[in-house]
């Protein structure tokens, strides 16, 4: 049983009719990607974070670059391509290295969208929606959380006993808690790769700037992020696997205190059974 999985003891949502199946869809459905018009799968493409992410990761990456090796820095500061406010690092310094400073924002932005939607997608989690419109009479099953799963996976609890043990769980539990971390290390990753971002600007810095004061300048400002990004989401995921084995023993502690009891109550009808 996998952590995130739906379930469903009560069969409280019905599998929909073949006629139900077919029917179009009304209002609050949505079509599936491949029966949409061109135009609509580019635009629900455009709308993906991780590819608006990437637009904008590359833009201001390249932006960055760009200034560093010609050595002069533009800016838009119109509504149109001709109003540029350019500034070269050898006569405004300032301005150059503020202009630099924004590009260098903008793609570790789009670095940052990019990694928590492939973070997102890498849990199997669903594209958040703004306002979903379920019918009155579908209720939302409960998805499974991960101590629990890790435990019915492992034979260390019996799936006759998820339901009992999810409702005992299910006040306790937090948004996130179905998410895989115990064999998953996709955060720690994502955040040694966020640290190689400002890592190759500091180098870029040390290699195209030639005073002194600008490199230990960026150097402490990327190096901060540069260490941050890994430590931080490791950190992260290391805070998340405590709690899940809190989780784990708990529901250990749980079950083993039910059999008990279970057990106790048993005997001694069967004690009275077996007397003459």
């Amino acid at each position: 049983m996998e952590p995130g999985s739906t379930w469903d003891p009560e069969n409280t949502i019905a599998n929909p009719s073949p006629a139900a199946q077919d029917e179009p869809p009304r209002s609050g459905r949505t079509l599936p990607f491949t029966h949409m018009k061109i135009v609509d799968q580019i635009k629900a493409i455009a709308n993906k974070r991780w590819v608006q992410g990437s637009f904008l990761g590359c833009a201001g990456g390249e932006e960055f670059v760009r200034g560093l090796l010609r050595g002069s820095a533009e800016i838009s500061v119109g509504h149109a391509t001709v109003h540029m406010e350019t500034a070269a690092r050898a006569t405004a310094p300032f301005r150059f290295w503020a202009i630099e400073c924004f590009w260098l924002f903008m793609a570790l932005c789009g670095v940052l969208f990019l990694a928590k939607d492939l973070i997102r997608i890498a849990r199997r989690l669903p594209e958040p929606k703004p306002s979903p419109v379920r019918p009155a009479t579908q209720l939302h099953a409960g998805l499974l959380p991960e101590a629990l799963a890790e435990l019915v996976r492992t034979g260390r609890i019996e799936k006759e006993s998820v339901p009992r043990l999810l409702k005992d769980l299910r006040p306790h539990l937090r948004t996130g808690d179905e998410t895989a971390v115990l064999h998953n290390h996709v955060i720690e990753w994502v955040g040694v790769i966020l640290g190689l971002f400002p890592l190759a600007g500091t180098v870029a810095v040390w290699i195209e700037s030639p005073e002194a004061d600008v490199r230990i300048f960026f150097t402490i400002l990327l190096g901060g992020f540069a260490v941050g990004f890994p430590v931080g989401l490791m950190a992260l995921a290391a805070s998340w696997r405590r709690r899940r084995r809190r989780q784990m023993q708990w529901l250990l502690d749980r079950e083993a205190n039910y059999q008990a009891a279970h057990k106790s109550s048993v005997a001694p009808a069967q004690s009275f059974s077996a007397a003459p």
